[in-house]
């Protein structure tokens, strides 16, 4: 055996022992972390009291709410007639200097003078918002369902029920200059969830916050 492979066979050895994998860590840390809310309730007074802790702590953990809410301040921006449905492009505020972006769709074969079952529709990874209404990145209306995520508001509108579809924060109409300028698909996902965790906050603090007070719009 040379000198070369032996240090080569021994390097590989002491590599092995310095546990240099970021994932066997993590998983490791997982397997050693006690699972401190986990659920072993028995009774219905004693599960509803553990949902309760459990929420105050995931409330905690992803950067808390405000303690109060803002005006909604709702504006409807424009509305559009098309042969299913109404479209009409809202903007809502969601706690003080963060607006949301948002199409209201109404089924137009339904009797709007009764309540409407109604979901909110919240867009994945991709264009955000205007990619499950059917809006193509020029601005033109696809004439089938498509997109990366089939248009699945529209779906639900085709199925009778009204729709608030929102844009994410990050995404879409919610991005900010730099990932205006590299087009539809890229986000501001990246910088703006790192300044959330300087901030002690998170993005899906955020997000969630936003599906919430879509709640209080509708």
């Amino acid at each position: 055996m040379s000198k070369t492979t032996f240090v080569l066979q021994k390097s590989e050895q002491m590599h092995n022992k310095q546990y240099l994998d970021t994932l066997t860590f993590s998983h490791q840390l997982y397997d050693d972390t006690p699972r401190e809310l986990e659920f072993s309730e028995t009774t219905l007074p004693e599960a509803e009291a553990w949902q309760q802790v459990l929420r105050e702590k995931l409330i905690e953990l992803i950067g808390g709410f405000p303690s109060t809410k803002c005006d909604l301040k709702p504006e409807t921006l424009e509305t559009r007639e098309f042969d299913e449905y109404i479209r009409e492009t809202v903007l809502f505020q969601s706690r003080p200097n963060m607006t949301t972006y948002g199409y209201f769709l109404t089924p137009t074969h339904v009797d709007i003078s009764t309540p409407n079952p109604t979901i909110l529709c919240l867009a994945g990874h991709g264009r955000g918002v205007d990619d499950i209404v059917g809006i193509e990145e020029d601005g033109s209306m696809r004439t089938e369902w498509g997109g990366y995520q089939n248009d699945f508001a529209l779906q639900c509108v085709a199925h009778g029920y009204t729709v608030l579809a929102i844009e994410q924060f990050g995404f879409g109409h919610r991005r900010d200059a730099v990932a205006h300028q590299k087009g539809g698909g890229s986000s501001s996902c990246q910088p703006s969830a790192g300044a959330a965790l300087l901030l002690g906050q998170t993005m899906v603090g955020w997000r969630v916050y936003d599906a919430m007070r879509a709640f209080d719009y509708l």
